[in-house]
């Protein structure tokens, strides 16, 4: 399903001849991405947050010791680790999109990563956690 978005972007835009029309679909379409996903950050820094200090509460209930207490903090970030570095490359490669959107590069190869750091980024996200949807973008099939 993903090459096959990937394919339809890249034939309209060949058919349109990236007009300025279709390059502003994919500047909207880009800038909504990134409202979404910047959005959706809050969230996972709180949820991010409540964990390790559930972890903490944890440790201080059962009355545990400094060691303890940093393995759980050390155990949260190690299973969080994933996700900050999925974000990390979710944005850069939305940067670039945006980037070849504005300087007429390579469309077709930025919207592709886009689209690989998206699922990269849902494949690590918290399963507990409701899914951010980025309307255009899907995920294997």
């Amino acid at each position: 399903m993903k090459k096959f978005f990937v394919l339809l972007v890249m034939a309209v835009s060949l058919l349109l001849g990236c007009n300025d029309a279709a390059l502003q679909i994919q500047a909207r379409t880009a800038d909504g991405i990134a409202q979404a996903a910047n959005a959706s950050l809050p969230m996972l820094v709180e949820r991010w947050r409540q964990q390790g200090f559930d972890s903490l509460r944890e440790v201080l209930r059962r009355k545990g010791s400094r060691e303890e207490a940093e393995a759980a903090v050390t155990a949260v970030e190690a299973e969080w680790a994933p996700v900050w570095k999925a974000w990390d490359a979710l944005q850069i490669a939305q940067d670039h999109w945006a980037t070849a959107i504005e300087s007429g590069g390579a469309l077709g190869v930025a919207l592709t990563e886009m689209v690989s750091a998206y699922c990269e980024f849902r494949a690590v996200w918290p399963k507990y956690i409701p899914v951010m949807p980025l309307a255009p973008l899907r995920c294997g099939q």
